[in-house]
């Protein structure tokens, strides 16, 4: 049970009060009374200024946003408060009541080096550059490349998305997406988040194909890709395979040998 400072005063003056009403004199008393009052009236002020302080410093160490998982707070309404961010692959833009950071390409190592990095990049289309390498005057210099990234969707999955993506052409666009939730996960081989998170959106696991010299990371491609801006030439680079379940160590069933895995990102 909670007792706010106010009541906890007015306990105490009732006490104050009882005892002073038994004496003899009772100008004496009354005067007693107040004094008492004036005092818990001092008290409860001083109180409320140290009050005050505490919150000022634990917004200083902590921050003023304090928004619940499921909303903005209300001193900033609609503005993300310690949100977490994730990237949309396969979209220019995020989901409905996301923000969109930025729209870009995806990208990273060719698939065919030996020394490549294993992520895929959301890269900006506002790239910016510096004096030291406006001129090209670096260029060739540096032993890390990074390609556009192309969807790879042959044999069996021919057709996979209908007619929004040609196989081996289409660029993969993808959208850097700020929520404000701040914990943002991917699940593999799942279409609905576990209970207490919420869906950002769903997808297929996507990755680099298996046999390539170039390691590759998996990632959640939007179940409705689009296609990105581009010249419509199969240029190879950072590739993106649709990824497949494989029995053995795997259990199966749940899984199903050779079945395309779905995903999907969740937050809370």
């Amino acid at each position: 049970m909670k007792i706010s400072i106010k009541c906890l005063l007015l306990i105490i003056a009732v006490f104050c009060l009882k005892d002073v009403s038994s004496h003899s004199d009772k100008k004496q008393s009354g005067s007693t009374l107040f004094e008492i009052l004036d005092q818990l009236e001092q008290f409860h002020e001083a109180i409320g200024n140290a009050t005050k302080i505490l919150k000022t410093q634990a917004a200083a160490v902590f921050g003023e946003n304090r928004g619940s998982a499921g909303g903005s707070s209300n001193e900033h309404p609609g503005a993300a408060s310690h949100g977490g961010n994730y990237v949309r692959w396969g979209k220019t833009e995020c989901p409905k009541n996301v923000t969109t950071v930025y729209p870009g390409v995806a990208g990273g190592s060719s698939f065919e080096h030996s020394g490549a990095a294993s992520n895929y990049l959301c890269l900006p289309l506002d790239p910016d550059w510096t004096d030291k390498n406006k001129n090209d005057n670096t260029k060739r210099s540096l032993g890390a490349h990074v390609h556009g990234a192309e969807y790879q969707l042959e044999g069996g999955n021919t057709g996979f998305f209908g007619d929004n993506i040609q196989e081996t052409i289409d660029d993969v666009p993808c959208a850097v997406c700020e929520t404000e939730r701040p914990n943002v996960l991917m699940i593999p081989g799942k279409t609905t988040c576990y209970e207490g998170w919420s869906i950002e959106y769903i997808g297929f696991l996507s990755a680099g194909r298996y046999d390539h010299k170039a390691a590759s990371e998996f990632i959640c491609l939007d179940e409705n890709p689009d296609a990105a801006e581009g010249d419509d030439v199969n240029e190879n680079g950072k590739l993106l395979y649709l990824a497949e379940a494989r029995c053995g160590s795997l259990p199966c069933p749940p899984y199903i040998d050779g079945r395309v895995m779905t995903c999907v990102v969740c937050s809370k």
